[in-house]
């Protein structure tokens, strides 16, 4: 991709948008491998994405917003104005300050050598891991590699550009057995690529040395202990704050937190923090709407303490963006925590957790998080790497299992948490939507577990 002037290119969308207009400019670039423990390589892949969106106000003070990838020459830009006018036109007026645009905070999330994407040292890290997955006949062993770097610009009519930058990378490693069954996994994420423990990875990834359970489906006691490793935790913890956090489900009473402002909604000690310049994440400057992106306390030691906000969502409250905007124009979904952090607590590790329980469940990933409605913080999802454990010992490999629950028990219910934390980082392919969160594996209860 050549080289694009990004400040430039908000600075012309947001003039041909007119006197009252922001223009929001993403470059993400990423590289993709994938490695399998001999040194078998799929071909390195590398993707470019190119996204403007354009938010204006019309004469008669209504809003419209608009977006095109990949274009970035003048015929474009006046293409993306007239959309965004049409929608204008067909809405209705809204008199609400517009985002201002701001530098945000220096962060330290911008690694030069991750940001060449060179594909030798991603094979390099890639191969390690898969390498480091103890070999067990029948048992393939891979490893994939995502590195990207996102920079970014926002612009209001008549002003300067504010800019951002950060990389970004996640280091997977997976253990299939002969049946096809995901044995093991690990994640590790970074904002360098050489930070990435890839030796420790695949050695997380290697399967626990017991039998695979071969039953019929049935569902385990619902009030058995489960532990939930970082990769478990770190999607529960995002739907929650999704559902509960937000400054639009509290306007809208969607939020189970609503109206409990200095209540508690979690054992003591517990602390929830969305902080986009932790040292330890995948960094934020600024939002989409170019609003310095800053640190919300959501949790306080057990206690519902802050929210975060878009333009939209403050005005509605009386305040100011919390730097959290997702999308251009405001909306339900348009405010997100992204940079979690759940604080650690006492727990060793796992086996630290597990040592009180007589019988408990181990989930060493869940994916598929689905909440049953808007505002509803009852869930579905799969969990991944299971297995069954008796007085601290694990006994039986269950593989994937369906997970049933309240993401508020998982809460409230957490009876241990380790000293160590990871972080998990899911990465989109529009940077605004990435996720990293940074938490310890917890002991927690309230769980259905039907093993197939």
């Amino acid at each position: 991709m050549a080289a694009i002037d990004l400040g430039d290119l908000a600075r012309r969308a947001a003039e041909l948008g007119g006197e009252e207009a922001i223009a929001s400019v993403s470059v993400r670039r990423e590289l993709l491998v994938r490695c399998g423990p001999d040194g078998t390589l799929a071909p390195p892949r590398r993707t470019d994405d190119v996204v403007v969106r354009l938010l204006v106000r019309d004469g008669a003070g209504r809003i419209g917003v608009a977006r095109c990838n990949g274009a970035t020459n003048t015929d474009a830009l006046l293409e993306l104005a007239e959309a965004a006018h049409d929608q204008a036109a067909a809405s209705h007026t809204d008199l609400a300050p517009l985002p201002y645009v701001a530098p945000g905070p220096v962060h330290g999330g911008f690694d030069s050598g991750s940001a060449a994407l060179d594909p030798v040292a991603a094979v390099r890290v890639a191969r390690e891991a898969a390498q480091s997955i103890a070999y067990e006949p029948g048992l393939a062993r891979a490893a994939t590699l995502r590195a990207e770097v996102v920079e970014s610009a926002v612009a209001a009519s008549g002003g300067d550009a504010v800019f951002d930058a950060r990389t970004g990378a996640r280091l997977d490693a997976t253990a299939v057995d002969v049946d096809g069954l995901l044995a093991g996994a690990a994640q590790g994420s970074s904002r360098a690529v050489g930070d990435l423990q890839s030796w420790l990875i695949g050695d997380r990834a290697t399967p626990q040395p017991i039998d695979v359970e071969r039953v019929g489906q049935r569902a385990l006691p619902s009030d058995l202990p489960v532990v939930l490793a970082t990769e478990a935790l770190a999607p529960l913890l995002e739907a929650l704050a999704r559902v509960a956090c937000t400054g639009h489900a509290h306007a809208t009473g969607t939020s189970p937190f609503t109206g409990r402002y200095g209540a508690p909604v979690a054992p003591a000690g517990v602390t929830l923090v969305d902080a986009p310049q932790h040292p330890r994440t995948l960094a934020r400057s600024i939002d989409v709407e170019g609003v310095p992106a800053r640190e919300v306390r959501l949790i306080d030691d057990g206690y519902l303490a802050d929210l975060v906000h878009d333009t939209d969502s403050a005005t509605e409250a009386g305040g100011i963006s919390t730097g959290h905007a997702a999308d251009l124009g405001g909306g339900a979904d348009c405010a997100l925590p992204r940079n979690l952090v759940l604080d650690g607590g006492g727990a060793v590790d796992l086996d630290d957790l597990l040592r009180p329980t007589d019988q408990a469940v181990v989930i060493g990933a869940i994916v598929g998080v689905r909440t049953h409605g808007p505002g509803s913080t009852r869930f579905t999802a799969t969990g991944r790497v299971a297995y069954a454990t008796s007085r601290g010992e694990p006994t039986k490999r269950l593989g994937d299992v369906a997970l049933a629950g309240d993401l508020l028990d998982v809460l409230t219910n957490i009876d241990g948490l380790t000293v160590a934390t990871d972080l998990l980082a899911t990465m989109a392919r529009e940077p605004e939507h990435t996720l990293a969160t940074h938490c310890p594996a917890v002991l927690t209860s309230g769980i259905t577990v039907v093993v197939s």
